[in-house]
Order: C-alpha cells, then sequence, then structure tokens
C-alpha cells in the first residue's frame, strides 16, 4: 500500500528525530529545518500532508504556508503551535492557508487521525481535479454547443469552442439571453426552439439542461443540439406525401366522376333501350342505379370539394352559407385580407383546412348545443391564421374523450405542418387555432 508522504518542519532538531522515529514506519516521512529547506524538499517531492511549526526563525510556519498555498495549492497545511499562537492559527485557517492547527504537545493518536483524515481531503481533491479536467476535455470537445450557466441570474461562466463558432462569438457574452431564451429553455427542456445563428441563419435547436456544480458556482450546463436539417427533411417528406395524396385523391375524384359514373349513364342507356321500363327488374335496376350514383357523387365531392376551387376563404364561405340555410345555428366567416390567404394557403393545406372545419361544425352541432359557430382567416405578417370557435356547452380538457373528430384534426395539422391548439372549459364554449408559418 502506498505510504502518505509527510512533510514536517521545525527549527529544533531534537523534534525533527522524535516526529521521523514515531511515524517513519507508518509514513514516508520527510523533514526539514527551515521554512526554505522545506521548500526544496516541495520542490524535488510529491508531498501530501505537511506540517510546520508555527514559531520559527526567519519565517513563521503561517508566513510560510502563504507561499506553499500559491505553489502547491492542493497538499494539506497543518500548525503547530502553543497556546499563545491560537489567535495567529485561527486566522490563517479563516484565510485558507491551513487546514487545521494542533496544539503542542502533539499526541501520536490525534495528529495520526489528522494525517489520515488530510489525505482523505489531498485524495479527493486531486481526484476532483482529474475529473474536472477529463470534464473539461469533453466540454471543449463537444460537437455541440454548449455553455455553463450561474442558476441565479443566469450570467455565462464558460462556453465550448463549438457554441463560439455556432454563434460567431469572439469573446464570451455574459448575457446569454441575447442569444437564445435561456429561461424557457430551462422551464421547458428538451422543446424545440427557434436560434439565430452567427451566420444570420435562423436554426431549429433543442435545448438541454442538467444543474452542476462549477468551481463552487450553482450552475447549469446547457447543450444546443442543432435538429433544423432533420425537422427539414421530415417536413419536406411530408410536403412529399401531402402532395402526393392530394394528386391521387383529385385523379381518384376525376376517376369516378368521368369513368364509373359514366359507365353508369351507359349502363342505365341500354336497360332503357330494352324497352323494359315497367319491368320490376328495370325499377329494381334504377333504384341500384340511384343509390350508386348519389354514393360516387358524394365521394368525388369528399375527394375533391368544388367549394376548394377557389381556395380555401371562398371554400368555407360557401359551406357556411349552406350551413346557414339548414340548420338553426347561426353561422359567421369572417375573412381579413382573402386576397393574401390565398396565396400562403396552398391546395393540400386548404383541404386539410376545410376538412377541419367541417369535422369542428359537426361536433359543435351534435354535442355543444351551440347557438352561433364562428371561423376567422386572417394573415399577419407572414403567419396565416385560422380561428373556429363555438358559444356552446364546452368540456374539460382535462378528460379523455372517445370521439375521433378532436384527433382527427391534431393528424390533419401535423401532417400538413400546422401548430395547432384547442380551448374549451365547461360552459364556455369551444375554439382551436390552427396557424403556420409561410416560407419566405
Amino acid at each position: 500500500m502506498k505510504k502518505i508522504k509527510v512533510l514536517y518542519i521545525d527549527d529544533e532538531e531534537i523534534n525533527l528525530e522524535v516526529f521521523y522515529s514515531t511515524f517513519r514506519r507508518k509514513y514516508q516521512v520527510f523533514t526539514a529545518n527551515s521554512a526554505d529547506e522545506g521548500m526544496k524538499l516541495l520542490d524535488d517531492n510529491d508531498i501530501n500532508v505537511i506540517i510546520s511549526d508555527q514559531r520559527m526563525p526567519l519565517k513563521s510556519g503561517v508566513s510560510f504556508f502563504e507561499e506553499v498555498k500559491v505553489k502547491y495549492p492542493d497538499t494539506i497545511r497543518i500548525i503547530l503551535t502553543a497556546y499563545a499562537d491560537y489567535e495567529t492559527a485561527y486566522e490563517s485557517i479563516n484565510r485558507g492557508y491551513v487546514y487545521r492547527f494542533v496544539q503542542k504537545p502533539w499526541d501520536f493518536e490525534e495528529l495520526s487521525n489528522i494525517i489520515e483524515d488530510s489525505y482523505k481531503i489531498y485524495s479527493l481533491t486531486k481526484k476532483n481535479k482529474t475529473l474536472l479536467a477529463q470534464y473539461q476535455q469533453l466540454f471543449d470537445h463537444h460537437t455541440v454547443p454548449v455553455f455553463i450557466v450561474t442558476r441565479e441570474g443566469h450570467k455565462v461562466i464558460k462556453a465550448n469552442k463549438c457554441a463560439m463558432e455556432f454563434f460567431d462569438l469572439e469573446e464570451i457574452d455574459s448575457d446569454i439571453d441575447k442569444l437564445f431564451p435561456v429561461k424557457l429553455a430551462i422551464e421547458k427542456p428538451n422543446q424545440i426552439i427557434s436560434v439565430m445563428n452567427g451566420q444570420g441563419e435562423n436554426r431549429k435547436v433543442v435545448v438541454k439542461h442538467e444543474e452542476i456544480n462549477w468551481e463552487k458556482k450553482a450552475c447549469y450546463l446547457i447543450s444546443l443540439e442543432d435538429q433544423t436539417d432533420v425537422i427539414d427533411y421530415e417536413k419536406k417528406k411530408i410536403e412529399f406525401i401531402s402532395e402526393m395524396q392530394d394528386k391521387e385523391r383529385k385523379q381518384l375524384s376525376m376517376e369516378l366522376h368521368d369513368g364509373y359514373a359514366q359507365d353508369l349513364v351507359l349502363l342505365k342507356l341500354y336497360f332503357e333501350s330494352l324497352a323494359v321500363t315497367n319491368n320490376q327488374v328495370y325499377q329494381d335496376f334504377m333504384g341500384v342505379y340511384q343509390k350508386i350514383t348519389d354514393g360516387i357523387r358524394s365521394l368525388s365531392y369528399s375527394l375533391n370539394p368544388p367549394d376548394l376551387q377557389e381556395g380555401i376563404s371562398e371554400g368555407v364561405k360557401k359551406f357556411f352559407v349552406r350551413m346557414n340555410m339548414v340548420s338553426e345555428t347561426t353561422f359567421i366567416c369572417e375573412i381579413n385580407d382573402a386576397k393574401s390567404v390565398a396565396l400562403l394557403v396552398d391546395d393540400s393545406k386548404s383541404y386539410h383546412l376545410y376538412r377541419i372545419v367541417q369535422e369542428f361544425v359537426n361536433n359543435a352541432l351534435k354535442h355543444s348545443e351551440a347557438s352561433e359557430i364562428k371561423v376567422n382567416l386572417e394573415v399577419v405578417g407572414n403567419r396565416f391564421k385560422m380561428k373556429v370557435s363555438d358559444n356552446g356547452k364546452g368540456f374539460d380538457e382535462n378528460k379523455t374523450h372517445s370521439g375521433s373528430g378532436l384527433q382527427n384534426m391534431k393528424d390533419r395539422c401535423r401532417v400538413s405542418s400546422m401548430e395547432f391548439d384547442l380551448k374549451s372549459g365547461l360552459n364556455k364554449g369551444t375554439e382551436i387555432k390552427i396557424s403556420f408559418e409561410a416560407e419566405t
């Protein structure tokens, strides 16, 4: 087992001999009869614990330890002192030069325990420094931007190379809120937020944090994982799939209307040509024919609503006009800047928005007992917003609902890269808000 290295300094030779003979079997003991000789031994040996007499000619033990703390801060320093020197010893402890003091004459068992405890502190200090160095290396070479920020005040203490490059910083700016909303990131971890990098690009990042102690300060370790490329890829994939689905839906609608529907007309003409209009078989056929024709017309309409030929604004208007004709509920449609709405909302989004309005209306008529249903379409800056609301009895958002209508609306927003927000309460009506930022 490796022995603890102890340096003992005393200007009286007899004290050095007694200490050496007492502890030499237990520890690796070094002795010096002056502060200068002790410093030479420190320069040449990896000393763990230093014990020094306080009263020595030329330089006191406390004065010596002031120098040692600067040059060898990890060593554990112990002062041997008489009662008259207590005030000086206490001051040295408070100033951090000395770990503790021992009153003369020292007791073997007491001093042994103090040396053992001192070495434990020395070992922990060394271990922490090693871990800190390893942590520092990981921190510096991390492939994502990382900041160390104080928990109180959110001041940046340290930033790794990747963070400096990401934000194009020449020096650390202590005000991290200039870079990204750190409070939001801490309160809502693992959320995707937008930040502006040093090149002026808007990047979507996932912010993570953990609580650490750094240089005796309570801090957060905050990392930013750039997910922009992944999100853009997923968005393009969804847009591609949605575009293909739109084409297939329109193609199927056209085939139903222009193909199978026309075939049924020909079949009808064929039956009429047989001059069996009074025959019961013909009457049965006409019943089936009408049912199939109505079904194809309804399915064709569902796949490609004629209302949307002039865009979402006109589509919702026409839908609400029809609903006002057949329902006791009042339907109100408000459109702010229809031209901008038409420019921002493409065919795919129009289709999903239209279906969401229909779903909301259907649910409201079935469950809400509303006297009024309102839709509002507007463009604010580069953002499209749609709000659909009713003044019905509402529902508790925290309770699970068995119907699929709400989930259908959320799914349509998800596949169309639109944001969905719901607000409802008992006797407070229901409101949904849907929005998206148009690409510039």
